[in-house]
């Protein structure tokens, strides 16, 4: 367990959020319980930073204690891959692909770690992280270690429900299949080349909005004419409408043009899209919409 004397600005995608109160670098076998005094003395208590890949963090200080896991070694078994929760999911995606072994291809060029990933259900390309996951091993707010397998598990879009509670994930055993390897390097290509074709060079957190049933939240703000607007230093994309970019804003900026976007859609369509980006912040999302509902609508 390392403390960070100077706590760092967060290191995010969006590359916005202010120092939090307390930050720590974490060894999956440390004392984790000597962290409590440090949570109580933090008002919105323990974060875990993976890669910040999902992660909308407010400006200024950050009363909270935060702690990131340093990368493990990755070991394959036969058709299991085990890694840390700490480790990059493109890290695994290319051990598997060495090694043979296919089923996590959907996950070329995904960004984050696979505690973000076990957190939020993470998938793309029809898959998701609960179809390759056998086991993880979860530490409790009482700091046991528990090992919790997939099938306990409540598996749904971007959102998973687990059957103990969870300060935070160590590690995960993924089950995959054998494959060719030329084969599995190749639809990595191409999964590579397809995402950079769709998101922009700019600093961004992936997708803002989670799809509504039956529906793709991009389609509803593009029908908004939400495309390419802005707030202060935060923008929608020209490439894709569920993807907003810091143009050196602040934290703020990108939370006004959250909560505008979703009244606009609300407002054309009559569906309330939910965020897929997690804000770190005392207020929560609808906080905000309540805040800034005497704001003139800006589009």
């Amino acid at each position: 367990m390392k403390r960070i004397e100077k706590p760092l600005a967060l290191q995010t995608t969006l590359r916005l959020g202010g120092s939090p109160r307390h930050q720590f670098r974490m060894e999956a076998q440390d004392d984790f319980s000597a962290l409590r005094p440090f949570v109580r003395d933090s008002a919105m208590g323990l974060r875990v930073l993976g890669g910040g890949a999902n992660l909308l963090a407010a400006d200024g200080e950050l009363d909270a204690t935060v702690i990131s896991l340093e990368p493990e070694d990755i070991r394959i078994e036969g058709q299991h891959l085990f890694t840390g929760t700490g480790n990059s999911i493109i890290q695994a995606v290319q051990a598997a692909g060495k090694a043979g072994l296919a089923g996590l291809e959907w996950a070329t060029a995904v960004p984050g770690t696979w505690g973000g990933a076990l957190t939020m259900n993470a998938g793309a390309y029809g898959s998701e992280t609960g179809t390759v996951v056998e086991w993880a091993e979860v530490l409790t707010p009482d700091f046991s270690v528990v090992r919790v397998p997939a099938r306990e598990v409540t598996w749904n879009y971007r959102h998973t429900t687990w059957p103990v509670p969870v300060l935070l994930f160590l590690r995960a055993a993924l089950r995959l299949v054998p494959g060719d390897s030329a084969a599995i390097k190749q639809r990595q290509l191409e999964i590579t080349r397809e995402r950079n074709s769709k998101f922009p060079k700019a600093p961004c957190a992936g997708s803002v909005f989670k799809n509504p049933p039956g529906d793709k939240a991009g389609r509803l703000l593009e029908a908004c004419g939400l495309k390419n607007a802005a707030l202060g230093g935060a923008k929608v994309s020209e490439e894709h409408a569920n993807i907003f970019i810091n143009r050196g804003g602040t934290a703020l900026d990108m939370i006004r043009l959250i909560v505008h976007a979703r009244r606009a859609v609300e407002r054309h369509s009559g569906v309330r899209l939910e965020p897929e980006v997690v804000l770190w912040d005392a207020l929560s999302y609808d906080d905000w919409e309540e805040s800034l509902k005497d704001e003139p609508a800006p589009f």
